[in-house]
Formats: structure tokens, sequence, C-alpha cells
């Protein structure tokens, strides 16, 4: 992260690609994401990509769930990971989820681990949350255009559990802090008693798309 920001300089926002991770063969949530989902996307695929931003907080009124938004200053500068500047209308205008030029801010090395399907119950729990930003959107279904396009698992990518022990140590030491280890148990056993209720047959069909639909 240090890299990444030093190269960013004077810029206002970083561009920083999805990388999506599937589902790993887990239709049952596993206890932890990072060592139980490494499969991934083959490639990121320029004309689906979406994007995460760093950015200067100062710098902006507003943010949506990808980027920064309204900005405070007249010309914003956004850069991808390696600190080459994308287009000056990247943080202008209505919130979106790409930066452009796509082919220069897919560059620079840096990727976001997208986990945005997890284990087949975690996915199909999304339906009764709703989607993420308020909107009416049924995209939280089997087979639906959206779980094709992100439940990529052709091929291994283990990089980030190049410091999985340093990460370890860490949850230990949260874990032994007074009440965590508790909240967490209490956090586990609400979602072992949802997914009960929720996972009976007949939702699980309802949630499952026929694979001829192209509705996200």
């Amino acid at each position: 992260m240090q890299d990444i920001v030093a190269r960013a300089g004077a810029a206002h926002a970083i561009a920083l690609p999805w990388l999506n991770f599937g589902d790993n063969g887990h239709g049952a949530w596993p206890g932890e994401t990072l060592p139980a989902f490494t499969a991934c996307e083959a490639a990121i695929n320029p004309d689906l990509v979406k994007f995460k931003s760093i950015f200067r907080v100062s710098a902006f009124h507003h943010a949506s769930e990808h980027m920064p938004t309204d900005p405070r200053i007249e010309a914003p500068l956004a850069v991808n990971s390696g600190g080459e500047a994308l287009g000056p209308g990247n943080l202008l205008g209505p919130p979106r989820a790409r930066y452009r030029p796509v082919d220069v801010a897919m560059r620079g090395g840096a990727v976001v681990n997208h986990y945005a399907t997890r284990s087949t119950d975690v996915f199909l729990m999304k339906n009764d949350r709703g989607f993420g930003t308020g909107k009416p959107f049924g995209k939280y279904h089997l087979n639906s255009a959206w779980h094709r396009r992100i439940n990529r698992n052709d091929r291994q990518d283990r990089t980030i559990l190049r410091r999985w022990d340093e990460v370890s140590a860490e949850m230990a030491r949260l874990r032994a802090l007074p009440g965590v280890a508790g909240a967490e148990a209490a956090c586990l056993a609400w979602f072992q008693t949802t997914r009960q209720r929720l996972l009976v047959p007949d939702t699980i069909r309802r949630w499952t798309k026929a694979l001829s639909d192209e509705r996200p």
C-alpha cells in the first residue's frame, strides 16, 4: 500500500481493478475467506472489469461504493496503481464503477481480490439482505448473469497468503481483547440460525435461475 500511494504522488484517487474470486467449490461457509477461496478468473476482462478506489477524503464531498464523487476541487486527478494519469472526467459526473481509459486503468500491477461470491450459502443469503446499495435487484440468484460473471474458478491465486501468518497473529490478538471473542461467537450463532431459516429447498429453488436467463 505504501508503494502504491507513493507512486500516486499528488493524485486524488487511485484506481484498483477487481480480480474476481469464485466459490472454490464451497457449498457451505468454511469459516475463513483468504485461505479457503483461492480460485479466481483466468484474467481480468477489460470489457467487464469494475474498480474500487483509494482516495483523499478531503478532496471530495461524497463517495459511492466504487469511487469518490462530487469533488471539492476543480480538476481532481485519478491514476492507476503505477501512477499513470487517467482521463480527467473519471471523477466528475454521476457515480460510476469504471475508470477510463480502461486499458490504462488496468495497468500498474495492483488489484483488489474481490470475493463477491464466497460459498453458495453466503451468496444466496444476500437475497434476504437485498442489494448492497438499497436498490431492488435480483442478482443474488444461482446461475444469474451476475453469478456467472463473478463466480470464477479458472485458476489458483494464493498470492495474498504470503502474509497469512501475520494476519492470523493479528486476528488472535484482536480476539483476545475483552468482548471480541464473545461478539464473534454471537455473530456465528446468528449466521447459523439465519442460514437454517432461509436456505430451505423451496427457497433455494426460487433463488436459482435457468442458465438461459440473462438478467443480472
